[in-house]
């Protein structure tokens, strides 16, 4: 059941991001994860140690074009900047966003980021 438009509840609350970002900027973070679930297959690891949701949702809203972009979201420093750039820059410079802003609010990212480090 969804709660606010934005909660998905199962075992642990989950933010819908469908809801939260406007359609062109889901579309971008989509791609994001696909890319970001590849890799961690590859790699044999949890997909959220390479980047969680709610800093890729940060990253589309921001609309980064680089490492130093990336660099300016909470949580990315350098060392995560550079292990996902080759994997993210590349959707992120391609990308067409629409001229409006995301429907999301950072206080429902910043929500989302706690609740994924709990």
């Amino acid at each position: 059941m969804r709660a606010s438009g934005t909660r998905v509840r199962g075992l642990r609350d989950r933010v819908d991001y469908a809801n939260l970002l406007n359609p062109s900027d889901f579309a971008v973070f989509s791609a994001l994860r696909e890319a970001r679930n590849a890799r961690a297959q590859k790699q044999g690891i949890q997909s959220f140690t390479i980047c969680t949701n709610a800093e890729m949702a940060e990253i589309v809203r921001a609309h980064c074009r680089s490492i130093a972009d990336l660099r300016k979201i909470e949580g990315i420093g350098e060392t995560k900047a550079k292990a996902c750039a080759d994997a993210f820059l590349e959707i992120l410079q391609k990308a067409s966003y629409d001229d409006e802003s995301s429907d999301a609010d950072a206080s429902t990212i910043d929500d989302e980021r706690e609740a994924e480090e709990q």
